[in-house]
């Protein structure tokens, strides 16, 4: 387990290809999945993360909230061209004892 707070992503290498939006589901299991609300939000919507505008510049985005979980996916909601992505995940050591 580990406590995620954070998610960078970045475009396709050398294709003019990205994702523009997206949403995180986090999971405990890898079975049953949660997506990240957006807490300034009410009631509590599904926060829309905003992706990147080109292939290479990376694109910082903090979770309203830190997590803790197993599994990360990214959702993508729009993007250019074609789905595709590089993500790097931000977060804590495991937890211990979980």
């Amino acid at each position: 387990m580990y406590r995620i707070d954070g998610v960078s992503t970045q475009g396709r290498v050398h294709r003019v290809q990205w994702v523009t939006d997206y949403k995180i589901n986090y999971s405990v299991d890898g079975i049953t999945f949660d997506t990240v609300q957006d807490i300034l939000t009410y009631p509590a919507t599904d926060k829309v993360f905003a992706g990147n505008s080109d292939t290479d510049t990376v694109v910082y985005n903090a979770l309203p909230q830190p997590k803790v979980c197993r599994y990360v996916r990214l959702l993508p909601v729009d993007w250019f061209s074609k789905i595709a992505l590089r993500m790097e995940l931000y977060g804590e050591p495991p937890v211990m004892g979980q």
